[in-house]
């Protein structure tokens, strides 16, 4: 399994393990050493989200992605490294954002009896979504991208 998806066009980019100058495959998260630094739990996370290419782009694509990232760059002791978009791709994240938060908002903010009967106030779903939503902000604070509360 490649990961690629059929007729997909492979950019590449920098690793963003901290200092790591290798540049691998548009459609590859890190190089070789730094993927395997990060761990099993958060690579098959990002490969779930991947979906062979149909998930790429994806709010819980880029999710996993952060989360990799910041695993990776907290064992190499800093951060991860910097990440510039341009402003078509800033305003593309935000709209993704603001779909993605209206769609993952819609069943918190309506009736559900699961909620109701939950001594927490919301059911696993609901609960699920909203720290979806709250990885999607962190998302955009990462990447300097200023969204909707």
């Amino acid at each position: 399994m490649t990961g690629r998806a059929a007729g997909a066009t492979v950019a590449s980019h920098r690793c963003p393990g901290r200092d790591c100058k290798q540049r691998v495959a548009g459609d590859m998260l890190a190089c070789r050493p730094h993927w395997y630094m990060i761990p099993r739990p958060l690579r098959a996370a990002v490969w779930a989200a991947w979906r062979d290419g149909a998930g790429a782009g994806s709010p819980e694509h880029a999710a996993a992605m952060a989360a990799a990232v910041e695993a990776l760059n907290a064992k190499l002791g800093g951060p991860a490294a910097v990440v510039v978009l341009t402003a078509s791709q800033s305003a593309a994240f935000r709209d993704m954002y603001t779909d993605a938060r209206a769609y993952r908002s819609e069943g918190v903010s309506g009736p559900c009896t699961d909620c109701d009967v939950s001594p927490a106030g919301l059911c696993d779903d609901h609960a699920a979504d909203l720290s979806l939503i709250e990885a999607y902000r962190a998302l955009a604070r990462d990447l300097g991208i200023e969204v909707p509360q």
